[in-house]
């Protein structure tokens, strides 16, 4: 959850550096040649923080409903359903398709996401700097270490509780 402006300037700054936006993009070359997970991510980000801002001050509402509506819009454009307040910082998304996350999943800070599903409403808690492949499924009340790799193609129904890569649904390596 952000909770202020300084917090806001730092998970966008995280998320930047992670989807290779390391330089300075200018405001032209933003309108011209815009990236779209950075601006759904931009987009992501603004809605955690009036979503909490909202509640404190009713004038914060008519923005949070803006932010909302392109949220809404970016998801559907983008292929994505992610909730709100669900991904930590510093978080990338490989490529424009079907990312799919349960509400109740909580995704740690600088965790790569390439087309996985994690569809159910059991929680889940990935941890931080994990690796998730495309097509993973990640099935019930499933906690997930931190520093895993979880390869293409797999399905996870058990916990990772240590650092580990994970293949086909088998333990790799520790």
């Amino acid at each position: 959850m952000i909770t202020s402006r300084k917090e806001l300037k730092f998970y966008l700054k995280a998320d930047e550096i992670m989807n290779e936006q390391v330089f300075p993009q200018g405001f032209v070359k933003r309108l011209l040649l815009p990236n779209p997970i950075q601006k759904f991510m931009r987009c992501m980000r603004k809605l955690e923080y009036y979503d909490y801002k909202r509640k404190l001050s009713p004038f914060y509402i008519p923005m949070f409903l803006w932010y909302k509506m392109r949220y809404n819009k970016l998801s559907i454009k983008n292929g994505f359903d992610i909730p709100i307040n669900s991904l930590g910082y510093g978080c990338r998304i490989g490529h424009r398709c079907g990312i799919i996350i349960s509400g109740s999943t909580k995704i740690g800070n600088y965790c790569c996401l390439y087309r996985c599903s994690c569809a159910d409403g059991n929680p889940k808690r990935i941890g931080n700097h994990v690796f998730i492949g495309t097509n993973v499924v990640i099935a019930k009340n499933v906690t997930i270490a931190d520093g895993c790799f979880i390869s293409a193609m797999s399905l996870v129904n058990k916990d990772v509780l240590s650092e580990n890569t994970v293949m086909g649904g088998y333990l790799l390596a520790s």
